[in-house]
């Protein structure tokens, strides 16, 4: 489902490799496709959906049931909050494009896609491919979704952020984009998701075609056996990246990397990136490289574990987090309370606990730590092996020296 705040981005269903794409422009469109057409602002009497008439509410255009490579435009201008959940016939090769018609200040766009469970992608294409793609998108945001099986590390990502300036001449109703993102996905959120088991890894940031890629954040993050990396910055700006707060666990697949930079020209490339409170635990041997030529990562407050590897001074502790199943840490650790403090948090973590103010805990659980169910119960037999032995020295100073026990 998709929430929009005036115009969105468009969903295509489900791809028949199971991953979503949100994308803010058609990249592949098949004959016959329709155009229509909706205006939040415009009388609701004769509305035919064209461009003279347009549909006058969400809820008209939401019950329409679209086929591939179809086009739903909003009148630049007008601004409605609410849900549109388009239903119909598009696919991967032929997307349902939603975007904006006429003249005035381009709207403000967002989508939400939440709740979805995409389990095996990237199985059969020979193209790149991702779980949940976000593609050339404003103010999109992807939250408790579950993610795994992708199948070859060509793209192969859980999350992926893409932009590219070529696709504005796809649609006429995106020519008069803010020439600085350049048709670049602006301020991606993935927060509040778990992946796992995927031959690619955690995050792609993407600009390419001359575009830019700008205020990507994932935080809140679970994530467990990811593949071939675990962050990879692709050529072209990448500006405002921020992952905080994640937990990466890794046990049946060893990540080959860590950070993957491809900067073309490091000594031009502007890649902004900051990397703060994640919990990096390994059970293996080996990975973790990390490739970045580029300049411009800022890092601390991590937690390494069981992470042998040749790399900068990212900055953090060492200590076992006795990582639970849920992602949970064990009690009385050091990442308890040892997070940087991080802006505009999004206020609750994995689990949904509201984060209190102070320094948070390392990783995507800010609860609590649990106590282990072993420690727990020896410690109370033990207690209760002192409760025992005091009764029986009491008794024995009652019958006095000597007396039978």
């Amino acid at each position: 489902m998709v929430r929009h705040r005036g115009t969105a981005a468009a969903l295509a269903a489900p791809t028949a490799a199971g991953a979503l794409i949100v994308a803010g422009r058609t990249m592949a469109q098949a004959a016959p496709a329709r155009t229509f057409h909706a205006d939040c602002a415009a009388s609701p009497a004769g509305a035919t959906c064209g461009a003279p008439y347009p549909w006058a509410s969400l809820a008209e255009a939401g019950a329409h049931a679209y086929g591939p490579g179809d086009r739903l435009l909003f009148k630049r201008g007008s601004t409605r909050t609410g849900t549109l959940a388009p239903t119909g016939g598009a696919s991967a090769r032929a997307l349902l494009a939603v975007a904006d018609y006429g003249t005035g200040p381009a709207p403000s766009r967002g989508a939400r896609v939440d709740r979805d469970r995409v389990d095996g992608f990237q199985l059969r294409s020979p193209s790149a491919n991702a779980g949940i793609w976000a593609f050339g998108t404003d103010a999109t945001t992807v939250e408790h979704n579950e993610v795994s099986g992708g199948g070859n590390a060509h793209d192969g990502m859980s999350f992926d952020a893409d932009a590219d300036a070529d696709a504005d001449a796809d649609a006429d109703a995106d020519a008069d984009a803010d020439a600085d993102a350049d048709g670049a996905s602006r301020n991606t959120v993935s927060q509040h998701n778990c992946r796992h088991d995927d031959e690619g890894g955690f995050l792609l940031v993407c600009p390419y075609g001359g575009a830019r890629t700008t205020g990507t954040v994932a935080r809140c993050n679970a994530s467990r056996n990811d593949g071939a990396r675990l962050i990879q910055n692709r050529r072209g700006p990448v500006l405002g990246t921020r992952v905080s707060s994640d937990t990466l666990h890794h046990k049946e697949r060893i990540p080959g990397y860590l950070v993957r930079d491809d900067a073309g020209s490091p000594g031009t490339t502007r890649h902004e990136r900051a990397v703060r409170t994640n919990d990096f635990v390994s059970e293996g041997t080996g990975g973790y490289a990390f490739k970045d030529p580029a300049s411009g990562l800022s890092s601390g407050h991590h937690l390494f574990h069981g992470i042998e590897m040749l790399r900068p001074n990212l900055g953090g502790i060492t200590a076992d987090p006795r990582l639970r199943d849920d992602f949970r840490l064990g009690a009385g650790l050091p990442a308890l309370a040892a997070g940087a403090l991080i802006e505009n948090n999004g206020g609750r973590d994995c689990l949904a606990n509201p984060l209190k103010p102070g320094a948070p805990t390392i990783g995507a659980c800010a609860g609590r730590g649990v106590r282990q169910e072993g420690r727990r119960e020896g410690r109370q037999e033990g207690r209760q092996e002192g409760r025992q032995e005091r009764r029986r020295e009491r008794r024995r100073e009652r019958r006095g020296p000597g007396g039978p026990e």
